[in-house]
């Protein structure tokens, strides 16, 4: 798939086939999200994927909330994404490190490139912000003093269906040209 394919076609996926993901495409896709920019090239993301069946049993109503995730569990794997914050950072930079929030924005692009890189193996992901934080630290085995910023759960989706039109603000709505 071509990239700039990639970014219209890319949507959150919400029903997947009962079909695992192999280890290797894991790798291919946990590289792309490790090639991600990040401020003094401190690359902060740690990522755990889970393809158990058990421990995907354990952690999928750790997502649930009233009304939203409750098809998670059709997810054959699922990849918490991690803050690690390098003391060589904050040596570096010192409190500006944190105080700018780099490290959780060097967690997003990582993420975008994950997304993207599964979309283009013509897998389907889903991005979580709901869940546990304590609860899936201890289940995965992530330090409980760092910050689990997002769940992401990977597949093959359930069906092929042509992507939705993106509803998107106008790009003059949110950009500015200065010549």
């Amino acid at each position: 798939m071509e990239l700039f394919d990639a970014f219209k076609t890319r949507e959150s996926c919400r029903a997947y086939a009962d079909t695992p993901v192999d280890r290797q495409t894991l790798e291919r896709i946990l590289s792309a999200a490790c090639l991600a920019p990040s401020a003094g090239n401190g690359q902060p993301w740690r990522f755990v994927a889970v393809t158990n069946k058990d421990i995907l049993t354990a952690l999928t109503p750790l997502t649930h909330a009233p009304g939203i995730n409750h098809w998670v569990g059709q997810a054959p794997c699922i990849i918490a994404v991690w803050e690690h914050i390098s003391d060589r950072m904050t040596a570096r930079y010192g409190e500006q490190y944190l105080n700018m929030q780099w490290p959780a924005m060097d967690l997003g692009l990582s993420v975008g490139q994950l997304c993207l890189a599964a979309a283009g193996l013509g897998l389907g992901t889903c991005i979580l912000g709901c869940f546990d934080e304590a609860k899936v630290k201890a289940l995965l085995g992530i330090p409980a003093d760092s910050v689990l910023r997002v769940l992401v759960t990977l597949g093959h989706p359930k069906e092929a269906a042509p992507p939705r039109d993106k509803k998107r603000l106008a790009l003059d709505s949110v950009a500015q040209f200065i010549e």
